[in-house]
């Protein structure tokens, strides 16, 4: 299957206007070529799905639909004078909205293009953010085998872990001890880990849609790499 046909199953007619949606599914063809086969990310749902508008023939007509109506983080930026841009949310500044540290053996994430001084990845655009997010819940989850809140929150943050943790099982409806199913819920904790380290407002500004593609995109990964 080609890349542009999960293009098209990932979006609607109805999200057509949802340019972030529209971003990611092409940042997945730039990432796994046009020609990569990503059938496995597309759920018998999503195969369900209208095809997208009839100009969409294209990964040139795609990204042209993306540049005339995305609304990014960064375009806010952009805007901004450096001192206003100081005082964004770090997360914010960074197209980092969970807040996710570089990694110990060197490697970088997708999308990565520098560290800031406290150690928070920087990335080009908080879609690989998102995704980033999705590949450390399941990294906890399948290789550190973490099954409960707490222990999430303690690998995950060093600061403010009794009011992480209460927030996060508020939220996933458990307690700090249960057994949680990250991979399943995976979405939910994205938009959790988001929400708690950057705020409600800026959360707010990323469509529900995005978390559950992140979390497609980085449960594919994960089964890629191993």
């Amino acid at each position: 299957m080609k890349a542009l046909d999960v293009v098209k199953k990932m979006l609607t007619p109805k999200h057509v206007a949802c340019a972030s949606i529209a971003a990611i599914a092409l940042s997945m063809v730039n990432l796994y070529g046009t020609n990569a086969c990503l059938s496995d990310m597309v759920s018998k749902k999503d195969a369900q799905i209208a095809k997208l508008q009839k100009d969409l023939k294209n990964v040139k007509a795609a990204k042209e639909i993306v540049k005339t109506k995305v609304r990014y983080v960064p375009a806010l930026h952009a805007e901004l004078s450096s001192n206003e841009r100081l005082r964004l949310p770090t997360g914010v500044r960074n197209n980092n909205l969970g807040n996710i540290k570089e990694l110990e053996n060197g490697d970088k994430f997708v999308g990565q293009i520098g560290v800031d001084k406290e150690g928070f990845v920087i990335f080009s655009d908080r879609i690989f953010s998102l995704r980033a997010a999705g590949l450390v819940a399941l990294n906890y989850q399948h290789r550190h085998n973490i099954q409960t809140v707490r222990k999430f929150v303690e690998r995950y943050t060093k600061t403010d872990r009794a009011e992480y943790t209460a927030y996060m099982c508020s939220v996933l409806k458990v307690k700090p001890d249960d057994k949680v199913d990250f991979s399943a819920r995976l979405p939910e904790v994205i938009k959790c880990l988001v929400t708690f380290e950057v705020g409600h407002k800026w959360q707010a500004m990323v469509p529900k849609q995005l978390y559950n593609v992140s979390a497609r995109l980085a449960k594919y990964d994960h089964r890629r790499n191993g």
